[in-house]
């Protein structure tokens, strides 16, 4: 599966990207095949329209210094809180649109931090989150990831793993959350990077958007 994608900064592009890209997309090992619809809502903090959520994730959001809006994705079936420029870079650039059904990206406004959200079914529909894990580890044997750290958590209310990890690649480094669940027959994956020495400010963002993150019951494929 090639990936189309082209991010704005051609430096983070060629350093970074295409491989990170390729890295989230090799989990997929087939594709939906519907039609990739996209409902970006402009309401700020509706609490109704989360009303499943926990209201310290509207609290930290309130919070922030970063405008978080409502983001829902008909064809993925997920929903979450996106920090409005985000947003706004993705939905008006078109050289950011994926040509992949079972992808949705979203890049920061200075070029240095990316958002992957990957929906792709199981070849059964019996695997548990382990034996996922162990039928796809993308993580062994490659040389490019250091100070790999795994650990249990929850997306979208339900178990979830997480795996942390600096990445070194074409001189630079960059940090790298996943978090993915099994839900309905699909992995669900959160992929999150960003230049090493900038990570740090984007992690109040991670943890409203990973809290907010919520499979829906509307999926359209």
């Amino acid at each position: 599966m090639v990936y189309l994608a082209v991010c704005r900064s051609q430096n983070f592009t060629t350093s970074f990207s295409k491989k990170y890209a390729i890295m989230i997309i090799a989990f997929s090992s087939t594709s939906v095949l519907a039609s990739f619809l996209q409902n970006n809502d402009d309401d700020y903090l509706n609490i109704s329209l989360f009303s499943h959520y926990y209201h310290s994730v509207f609290a930290l959001a309130a919070k922030s210094d970063v405008h978080f809006v409502h983001y829902n994705d008909k064809g993925l079936g997920i929903e979450m809180l996106i920090p409005r420029q985000w947003l706004d870079i993705s939905k008006y650039n078109n050289s950011l649109s994926s040509a992949d059904p079972n992808l949705v990206q979203f890049f920061s406004p200075q070029n240095d931090a990316q958002l992957f959200v990957t929906v792709y079914p199981l070849p059964s529909s019996n695997i548990s989150l382990d034996t996922y894990d162990k039928l796809y580890n993308m993580y062994s044997n490659d040389p490019t990831i250091h100070d790999l750290v795994f650990s249990n958590t929850t997306l979208s209310g339900i178990p979830a793993h997480k795996a942390s990890f600096v990445m070194r690649y074409s001189g630079n480094s960059y940090q790298v959350i996943h978090v993915w669940t099994i839900k309905n027959s699909h992995v669900y994956k959160i992929s999150f990077s960003a230049y090493h020495e900038n990570f740090e400010k984007y992690l109040s963002s991670i943890r409203i958007i990973l809290n907010s993150f919520n499979v829906t019951e509307n999926r359209s494929s």
